[in-house]
C-alpha cells in the first residue's frame, strides 16, 4: 500500500503525447486538485505527471509491461465530482423569512449581476468557466494507459449512449413563478416543432393552482420534476428530517406526474440534501459542471459532463446553464456564440449537453432571449449522432448499464460501460 506523499495538491497535468485526448489542444493548461499522490521509485515511461510548483510527480507510469498509478484514482474522481475541493457557504438570501422573489426585480437583478460578474472575471480560478476539461482528460488518459490496475477496472472516457450515439442532448427548464407557468405552452410548442421534448422543474407551491397547464404539458410527453418547496432557498440547509417532511407534503404530486427528479432552486446543494433526496427521487440535477454563479459557493462544480452518483442518488450535471451569462453583460444575441465552443467540445468528448433555461421575465419571456433559444434548438436538433432524451430516460439508461457492471471496483462510476 502506497503512503500519501501529498494531500489535496492543486496540480498541473502533464500528458504524454501518445495518450493525449484528440479533443484537447496541446497548449491547453489543465489543473486538478489531487487528494493523494504517492511516492514513485519506478523508472519507466511517464504517461501522466503532476506538476506542483517546481516539482514534478509521476502519476501514471508504464514499466515492465505493466501500468502503475501513483495517485488514488477513484478517490480523485469522487473528490472532484462531489466538490470536496471547494468551500460552500449558506447565502444570506436563505435567511430571509420570505421567498426572495418578493424582493424588487431590479434589486434581485443587480445583486445577481454583481455576484456573477465578480466570480466569472476570476480568470485563473479552478474550475475554468465555461469549459473545464481537466477531469475528462484525466479519465481519458487513465483509459488509454490500461484497462485495469490493482484497484479495479478503469472508467472509459466516453459514456456509452444508446444505439451507438456519440453524445446526448437533454433540455430542461426551471419554473419559479406564475409568469413561468403561463409561458410553458409556448416553449413546449416551439420545442415540438423541432421534434424535441423537455423536462419542467416546478416550484412545489405552483402545482395546486396550475394543474390544468401542467396536465397538458405532461400529457404531451414532457417530464415534470420538483424544484423545491418555495423559492426561499432554505431547504438545503435544513435537517434531513425537515427536508423529508417537506417533500412528503407533495406526495400526491410526485405520484400524479411520476416525478423522478429534483433540481434545487438557484443550484443550492448540501450533503444533507443529497442524502434526503435519495429517499424520494431517482436523480438530482442541481450540480453544474462548472459553477461560478450559484450563491452557495464562490467557485465549484462537479467538472463532469456525464452522469455519476453522489451516494445513492444519480446526478445529471447541468452543462449549459443557458441564460446565466446574461448576468455578466452578454447580449441575448450572443448567447449561442458564447456556448458554441463548449457544446462542440461536449459532442467530441461524448458527453451530455444538458441545457437549463427559465420561462420567466428577463429570460425566455424576453423576445430576444427566446429568439436565441430557437436558434439553439436549430443547432442542436436533427443530428444523427445525438441521443435526444429526457432526464428520466438518461436515469433509466444509467441504471441499465450500471446493472451490467456491478462487479466494477471503481464504485459509483459508469463511464466504464462496455461498447
Amino acid at each position: 500500500m502506497h503512503e500519501p506523499k501529498l494531500f489535496s495538491a492543486m496540480a498541473t497535468l502533464r500528458i504524454n503525447p501518445e495518450v493525449h485526448p484528440p479533443w484537447l489542444r496541446h497548449d491547453e493548461h489543465l489543473r486538478l486538485p489531487i487528494p493523494a499522490i504517492y511516492p514513485c521509485h519506478t523508472k519507466g515511461r511517464h504517461l501522466l505527471s503532476f506538476v506542483v510548483g517546481e516539482a514534478v510527480y509521476p502519476g501514471i507510469v508504464e514499466a515492465g509491461g505493466g501500468v502503475t498509478f501513483y495517485f488514488d484514482y477513484p478517490a480523485t474522481l469522487e473528490f472532484i465530482r462531489t466538490e470536496q475541493y471547494c468551500r460552500f457557504k449558506r447565502p444570506w438570501l436563505s435567511y430571509l423569512p420570505f421567498d426572495y422573489y418578493r424582493l424588487p426585480t431590479v434589486l434581485r437583478r443587480v445583486a445577481a449581476n454583481v455576484a456573477t460578474r465578480t466570480r466569472m472575471n476570476t480568470r485563473d480560478g479552478f474550475p475554468s468557466f465555461p469549459v473545464e476539461k481537466s477531469l475528462q482528460a484525466l479519465i481519458y488518459v487513465a483509459e488509454q494507459s490500461g484497462t485495469s490496475t490493482a484497484r479495479g477496472r478503469l472508467p472509459k472516457a466516453h459514456f456509452v449512449w444508446p444505439e451507438g450515439k456519440r453524445y446526448c442532448v437533454v433540455l430542461s427548464h426551471d419554473v419559479d413563478t406564475e409568469h413561468g407557468i403561463a409561458f410553458m405552452p409556448r416553449i413546449v410548442d416551439l420545442e415540438r416543432s423541432f421534434g424535441l421534448s423537455s423536462s419542467w422543474n416546478i416550484v412545489g407551491d405552483l402545482f395546486a393552482p396550475n394543474r390544468r397547464t401542467l396536465d397538458a404539458v405532461y400529457e404531451q410527453g414532457c417530464e415534470i420534476g420538483l424544484h423545491g418547496h418555495t423559492h426561499n432557498l432554505r431547504l438545503p440547509y435544513q435537517s434531513s428530517q425537515c427536508i423529508g417532511k417537506t417533500i412528503k407534503h407533495y406526495d400526491t404530486v410526485l405520484r400524479a406526474y411520476a416525478i423522478q427528479g429534483y433540481r434545487s432552486p438557484y443550484y443550492l446543494r448540501s450533503p444533507i440534501l443529497f442524502s434526503a433526496l435519495s429517499s424520494f427521487f431517482v436523480y438530482d440535477s442541481s450540480v453544474p459542471d462548472v459553477d461560478v454563479f450559484s450563491l452557495g459557493v464562490d467557485r465549484g462544480g462537479c467538472c463532469s459532463i456525464v452522469p455519476f452518483r453522489i451516494g445513492s442518488i444519480l446526478e445529471l450535471p447541468v452543462t449549459v446553464p443557458y441564460e446565466i451569462i446574461l448576468h455578466m453583460g452578454i447580449a441575448p444575441e450572443k448567447l449561442n456564440d458564447f456556448w458554441q465552443d463548449k457544446i462542440q467540445w461536449i459532442k467530441e468528448a461524448g458527453g451530455m449537453i444538458l441545457v437549463n433555461t427559465h420561462p420567466e421575465p428577463y429570460y425566455l419571456k424576453d423576445p430576444k432571449v427566446l429568439g436565441a433559444y430557437e436558434e439553439l434548438l436549430t443547432l442542436l436538433s436533427g443530428d444523427g449522432c445525438a441521443w435526444y432524451a429526457l432526464p428520466r430516460d438518461v436515469a433509466q439508461w444509467y441504471k441499465r448499464i450500471e446493472a451490467t457492471y456491478r462487479t466494477s471496483e471503481v464504485s459509483g462510476d459508469l463511464s466504464n460501460a462496455a461498447d
